[in-house]
């Protein structure tokens, strides 16, 4: 479940998401001050950084801020359904990859049950 969506500084966000599989934290940010935003997904039980995906130049900070929103959405519905946080990461990449949305996509955790 989306527990809370959280607007950030300079067009950031960050989403807190809670699932019988796992809690997590999506956060889109700037890479840097000369950067576009990307996004990151954090977890505790994994001790730190699980995900990076860091988008084509093509898209603009509005499209940035509602792929934070589809990839939360992906991530959370395929956490409802049991999937655990490698495979839903998993499943985030391919749906934007599909889209040609992502310049890099990186799991860092792998999805090791599928």
């Amino acid at each position: 479940m989306i527990i809370q969506e959280r607007k950030a500084l300079f067009g950031g966000r960050t989403t807190d998401i809670d699932t019988e599989k796992f809690v997590c934290v999506v956060t889109t940010a700037k890479e840097s001050l000369m950067e576009g935003l990307s996004t990151i997904i954090w977890s505790h039980s994994v001790s730190g950084e699980c995900a990076k995906f860091i988008y084509n130049d093509f898209l603009s900070k509005a499209s940035r801020q509602r792929l934070h929103h589809n990839i939360c959405q992906i991530v959370d519905q395929s956490g409802e359904s049991g999937v655990n946080l490698g495979c839903a990461i998993d499943e985030a990449i391919k749906e934007l990859e599909k889209k040609d949305f992502l310049e890099i996509g990186v799991n860092l955790i792998g999805c090791y049950d599928k």
